[in-house]
């Protein structure tokens, strides 16, 4: 169930978001609602270093961007965040911090309201 769900990501110490270097994640771009779940929970993120991924993640600041979603490259940069408290709590405090100020729901249904009015405002204006 949903409601349990911020209990489970608290209960991890990293989350990982491994994203293939497909068409719809390099051009296309993403969104996933799970890095931001994750980062609300305080919890630093792995992920695949792809340009929607450098929108929400600062490498070494919120989380880790890492070259290939390779369980080799995901297990090194797992391993490493395991062995450093300090620095993992930080990426974590930093993590959540960032969705707090820059993307939190209120934020985002903001901008997507005003995409959406924009949108129909450019619709009305063309078919007028």
């Amino acid at each position: 169930p949903a409601g349990e769900l911020p209990g489970l990501i608290q209960a991890s110490h990293v989350c990982l978001a491994p994203l293939r270097r497909d068409v719809r994640n390099k051009h296309q771009g993403c969104s996933p609602i799970k890095v931001f779940e994750y980062m609300s929970c305080g919890r630093p993120v792995v992920s695949t270093d792809l340009p929607c991924m450098r929108e929400i993640i600062e490498p070494g600041v919120t989380g880790e961007l890492i070259e290939s979603p390779r369980p080799k490259a995901l297990a090194d940069a797992l391993l490493e965040l395991l062995a450093d408290d300090p620095r993992r709590a930080a990426l974590g405090n930093a993590a959540r911090q960032y969705i707090e100020e820059k993307a939190s729901w209120e934020l985002r249904r903001s901008a997507l309201v005003d995409f959406y009015v924009s949108g129909l405002s450019l619709a009305a204006r063309a078919s007028a």
